[in-house]
C-alpha cells in the first residue's frame, strides 16, 4: 500500500492590517493615516472539532504583514480557520464595532480583543472551493492577492487597531521675545483662536508634505492632535494671529528644532506674518518626553496611549 497520490490545496485567505483612526471599524482610504501596518505578526489557526465535540484550536502558520500592511496564507486545504494578530506598539487597542468574520464584507475590522495590548482574534470563518468573494467583494487593499484562483480564496478579513499617539502643546505671546513662556508672566499667555495645521511624511523623504489635521488654539491657547500612527510630523501655523504677527526670534535652539523641551518656541518664520514651522520630527510609541503637568497643554496626553506617546512640548 505504498502507491500514494498528493494534491496542492487552491485555497487561501488574506487581507489587511490597518489603523483606524477615527475608531469606526472600517478603512478610509482617503485618509492617509488610515494606511496598513507593516511587520504586524498575523497567526493562522484552523478549528478543528475534538472527540467530544468541542472546537479545538490548531495553529498552522505565522506571517507578517507586509509594507502596504497586506497578508496572505494560501495552498490552505477546506475547512473553518481563525486570524490572529497582534496588536501593533503605536496602536494597542483594536477598533470598536467589528463584523462577522464570515460575513465577507472587505475593508472592515473582523477582529475582537479583550484588553489594549492583546492579540486581536476574529471569528471563525469557513473556506470552501469556488464560494469565495470575487471582484468588487474584494475592493479594498490586498483584495487582488487572491487573483489567480478568486473564487477559491477570502481576502475580506480584515484586523484595525486605533494608533494611541499624539502631539500637541501652546501658541503663546512672547512679549521680550526670548522664545520662552513664563509662566509668571500674566503677558506670556496662550492665544485663542490660532488655526493649527498638521503635516506627515509618508513617503520618508524628509519633507512633511501630506496635510493630516487642522485643530484651532482654545481659550489658554492649547491645540491637539490624537490619534497618531508612528511616523515623522511637521505643526505648521499658516496665519499667525493678527495681534502677534511675528515669531519670536531669541529661542534656546536651533530655529524650529524639536528638543522635546516644553516651554520653548520651537517655531521657524521667513517674515513677519508668513507661515511658522517646526521642523520635521518623529514620533514614536512609549519614547515621548514626560512634562510638567503644570505647563499649559501638557496634561492633554493623559488619555489614550498615555503621557509617553505624546509629545506635548
Amino acid at each position: 500500500m505504498t502507491i500514494d497520490f498528493g494534491f496542492v490545496p487552491t485555497l487561501s485567505v488574506g487581507s489587511t492590517v490597518f489603523y483606524d483612526q477615527d475608531n469606526d471599524g472600517e478603512q478610509d482610504e482617503d485618509n492617509p493615516l488610515e494606511a496598513g501596518i507593516d511587520s504586524v505578526a498575523v497567526v493562522l489557526v484552523q478549528v478543528l472539532e475534538d472527540v467530544n465535540g468541542m472546537d479545538s484550536l490548531v495553529v498552522l502558520d505565522t506571517t507578517f504583514t507586509d509594507e502596504e500592511g497586506n497578508y496572505l496564507f494560501d495552498s490552505l486545504s477546506p475547512g473553518d480557520y481563525q486570524i490572529l494578530a497582534a496588536a501593533p506598539e503605536d496602536a494597542q487597542t483594536n477598533s470598536d464595532g467589528s463584523t462577522p468574520a464570515d460575513d465577507d464584507v472587505d475593508g472592515v475590522d473582523d477582529a475582537e480583543q479583550v484588553m489594549p495590548g492583546d492579540t486581536a482574534s476574529t471569528g471563525t470563518f469557513t473556506l470552501s472551493v469556488g464560494d469565495e468573494p470575487t471582484g468588487d467583494e474584494e475592493d479594498f487593499q490586498g483584495g487582488d492577492q487572491d487573483e489567480d484562483n478568486d473564487g477559491s480564496g477570502n481576502m475580506t478579513i480584515d484586523v484595525s487597531f486605533v494608533p494611541d499617539l499624539s502631539i500637541g502643546s501652546t501658541v503663546f505671546y512672547d512679549p521680550n521675545d526670548d522664545g520662552v513662556q513664563d509662566l509668571t508672566d500674566p503677558l506670556e499667555g496662550g492665544i485663542a483662536g490660532v488655526v493649527v495645521e498638521l503635516y506627515s511624511d509618508l513617503d520618508g523623504d524628509g519633507v512633511a508634505e501630506t496635510l493630516v489635521g487642522t485643530d484651532t488654539t482654545d481659550a489658554e491657547g492649547n491645540y491637539f492632535f490624537d490619534m497618531l500612527p508612528e511616523g515623522d510630523y511637521q505643526v505648521v501655523i499658516p496665519t499667525p494671529d493678527a495681534s502677534a504677527p511675528s515669531s519670536s526670534t531669541g529661542t534656546n535652539e536651533v530655529a524650529g528644532n524639536d528638543t522635546d523641551t516644553d516651554l520653548d518656541d520651537n517655531g521657524d518664520q521667513a517674515n513677519s506674518g508668513d507661515q511658522v514651522s517646526s521642523n520635521v520630527f518623529p514620533l514614536t510609541a512609549d519614547n515621548q518626553p514626560i512634562e510638567d503637568a503644570a505647563n499649559p497643554g501638557a496634561s492633554q496626553d493623559t488619555i489614550g496611549g498615555g503621557d509617553a506617546d505624546g509629545n506635548m512640548t
